[in-house]
């Protein structure tokens, strides 16, 4: 790219960029719905609060009436167009959850979302439009096998990548609720729902060992 060009593109970028008045609105703004709902925040939340007035912007750009279906809707699963949408809401989402109160809620609904998630993959049966696999479907019986086989193995990788988000979504809550713990956060049902969560967790890895030792042993008897 010459030097013209890029002189050009940055001039278009400083052009359409936010100004400093609506800059400085924005966070007076912000900083007075702040400090009516939680009072004057500490030294160490005054730069997540400056952060997050910028990606506010960004959360009401996103959701429009595709990004508001994406985001709420079971139906938009791992493998699915709007799946990214979805990822990108929520991750513009949680930068904005400040307190560790309401990261805690947004982890809780992250989790139940990739849930919900998971149950639909597992419900749902995978469709290839692909013009080998039509052609495998009018073929004999062996290559339809086949194509079950090549679906199952796609459902299942969905299925895996929504279990792996769905434990990042579990360690986030894991590490807020310390964080509730050390600032001693007053919400008391909403810790004790974190609680709930976090033990439905240590009983799911649980599962997960018992499940790794038993393959262990049938291996060693083998």
């Amino acid at each position: 790219m010459s030097l013209k060009n890029r002189y050009n593109l940055w001039k278009l970028k400083q052009d359409f960029a936010p100004g400093k008045v609506f800059k400085a609105g924005l966070e007076r703004s912000l900083s007075r719905a702040w400090n009516a709902k939680y009072g004057r925040p500490n030294w160490f939340q005054i730069g997540l609060l400056h952060k997050g007035a910028a990606f506010a912007v960004v959360v009401l750009l996103l959701i429009g009436s595709t990004g508001a279906y994406a985001y709420v809707s079971p139906e938009v699963t791992e493998g699915s167009a709007l799946y990214p949408v979805k990822q990108a809401v929520e991750r513009a989402e949680a930068v904005i959850k400040i307190t560790p109160e309401a990261k805690a809620k947004f982890y809780l609904k992250q989790i139940s979302r990739r849930e919900a998630e998971r149950d639909r993959l597992k419900a749902r049966e995978v469709k290839t439009v692909a013009p080998a696999a039509k052609i495998l479907e009018m073929a004999s019986a062996t290559a339809t096998a086949r194509l079950e086989i090549v679906k199952e193995k796609i459902k299942q990788k969905r299925i895996e990548k929504t279990e792996e988000l769905l434990d990042r979504a579990e360690e986030n809550l894991e590490k807020t609720e310390k964080i509730m713990d050390k600032f001693n956060a007053r919400n008391v049902q909403l810790r004790e729902k974190v609680k709930e969560r976090l033990q439905i967790r240590v009983e799911k890895q649980k599962e997960r060992l018992d499940k790794l030792e038993n393959l262990k042993e049938k291996k060693g008897r083998k």
